[in-house]
């Protein structure tokens, strides 16, 4: 898989186009189409991405919204926010009905007639009759559409930041709900803290780091989230002598009591008070009333000695 970041579109499309790059046998040879290729690419740049603005902390950050204004509008204006929405039709129809072993169909000439269009890098993919690049530009077309949405989804203010046109562009993209399934599955993995910072529900339906249950009249941000459980139910096992289970056995048996994801649970284990010291203060307000309730200085020991 190659690599995408936030600022990498440009460069690997214009290396693509200098060097006529065309990767499209590797995906036939795995009996892919076009756009089982495009699903495929389009969600594992999402991922990339996500995991990018997780690794510098900007999905942690009070200005998130700003910092995905500037790092996903220099992309995508780059590519798509200033030209015609037309051209931009016409342009993803001709990927979306091309195929590995039918010609790559330009379907208006008359855009050559536009000055903003003919000098864009994107009418220039269009007319390089390589199917591969345009199928990746389109992937990460894609791919930001869905990044952006995932990460300001339910917030209202972010759509005064693109008005107009620029924001159908942004928003003509599907964004299917098993698209958002699959990018919640993976941030809870990648950026699970997330949630914890901002209070937010990023994954109401029953997968990934959400419990599978909630009780009648809960208020699910005073539930414990899953880095919270595991840090409790870790230190009453340690405090009951239950030392010889391996992490495996523990994430099933946490799982099972909380409803959150095993696999999730178990990557936690080896670690769960990493992350920054907002996170790390906020779980622990949370937790030490509960543990102080117990009247058991042991458990507050354990919990204190491994922060």
């Amino acid at each position: 898989m190659e690599e995408i970041t936030i600022g990498g579109i440009k460069s690997r499309i214009e290396y693509g186009l200098e060097h006529g790059e065309d990767r499209s046998s590797y995906y036939k040879d795995l009996g892919m189409d076009v756009m089982e290729t495009s699903d495929h690419l389009s969600l594992e740049f999402s991922k990339l991405i996500m995991d990018d603005l997780a690794e510098d902390g900007a999905c942690f950050s009070s200005d998130l919204l700003d910092h995905m204004y500037v790092a996903l509008y220099v992309e995508l204006s780059y590519l798509f926010l200033l030209l015609p929405e037309r051209f931009l039709e016409d342009w993803m129809t001709s990927i979306t009905e091309a195929s590995w072993d039918s010609p790559y169909v330009i379907h208006n000439e008359n855009w050559s007639r536009q000055p903003a269009v003919r000098n864009s890098t994107l009418y220039r993919l269009y007319c390089s009759g390589n199917l591969y690049l345009n199928l990746y530009a389109y992937s990460a077309y894609r791919a930001v559409s869905y990044t952006w949405r995932f990460f300001t989804g339910g917030v209202r203010s972010w759509e005064t930041i693109f008005e107009g046109a620029r924001l159908r562009k942004i928003q003509k993209l599907a964004y299917p709900r098993e698209i958002h399934r699959e990018l919640a599955e993976h941030f809870a993995i990648t950026g699970n803290e997330f949630q914890e910072y901002r209070g937010e529900m990023l994954m109401p339906e029953t997968y990934g780091d959400q419990p599978l249950h909630g009780e009648e009249g809960d208020d699910s941000t005073k539930r414990f989230t899953m880095v919270e459980s595991v840090i409790v139910i870790s230190a009453l096992l340690k405090q009951a002598k239950i030392n010889q289970a391996d992490n495996t056995a523990i994430a099933r048996l946490i799982s099972q009591i909380t409803g959150y994801n095993a696999e999730n649970i178990r990557k936690k284990l080896n670690d769960p008070y990493q992350g920054a010291d907002k996170v790390r203060q906020h779980r622990m307000s949370r937790i030490t009333p509960y543990i102080t309730d117990l009247n058991n200085e042991d458990i507050s020991l354990i919990i204190s000695q491994e922060r």
